[in-house]
């Protein structure tokens, strides 16, 4: 049957899924073996580590961290929805090594382009969070990429930190790291 994304999943069904999932990799990701990861031994312990009364949506990314380390590029669960869970009313990008903030082709900020914070949480947090759960690995240019651009997705960063304040307070800084 299917389910939804707010819906609460057993202890019974995280280990049937966890085992269907693992039954598939082993007869059909050919790379499975030649990678350098633990992601085998990962979802075995989620079967007895992850909580019974987790959401599907919860489980998804709880997956994705594991299917992350492929770093195939195409290994995903697609459905999660993480747009729903909060978008910043701007979009953020690599360059140079710092986020920038733009919106309709135009800086946010003309003096204070970059991000710093967003409700305290610097942005080497936030990109960290966003890396670990939904960047698969990959190059260093394609990590620093994609980890700016999902900062786009600040719902799901605030998830993981389990922060639930609905206004986001978002501080900018300039090239010598002076905040706006």
């Amino acid at each position: 049957r299917s389910l939804q994304l707010d819906e609460l999943m057993s202890r019974m069904q995280i280990r049937e899924d966890i085992d269907q999932l693992i039954s598939m990799l082993q007869r059909r990701y050919s790379y499975l073996h030649l990678k350098e990861h633990r992601a085998l031994e990962q979802l075995e312990a989620y079967k007895t580590e992850l909580p019974a009364g987790i959401t599907v949506q919860e489980f998804g990314i709880s997956l994705q961290k594991v299917t992350n380390q492929f770093g195939d590029g195409h290994s995903r669960f697609d459905g999660l929805k993480l747009a729903q869970m909060g978008l910043l009313p701007f979009k953020t990008a690599h360059f140079e090594g710092k986020v920038v903030c733009h919106k309709e082709g135009a800086l946010l900020h003309e003096d204070f382009p970059y991000l710093h914070s967003i409700n305290e949480v610097p942005v080497a947090k936030l990109l960290d969070v966003v890396q670990e759960g939904m960047i698969p690995n990959g190059s260093p240019q394609y990590v620093a990429t994609f980890r700016a651009f999902s900062l786009s997705y600040i719902g799901f960063a605030m998830h993981q930190l389990n922060i639930s304040e609905k206004e986001l307070t978002v501080v900018l800084m300039n090239e010598e790291g002076q905040t706006l």
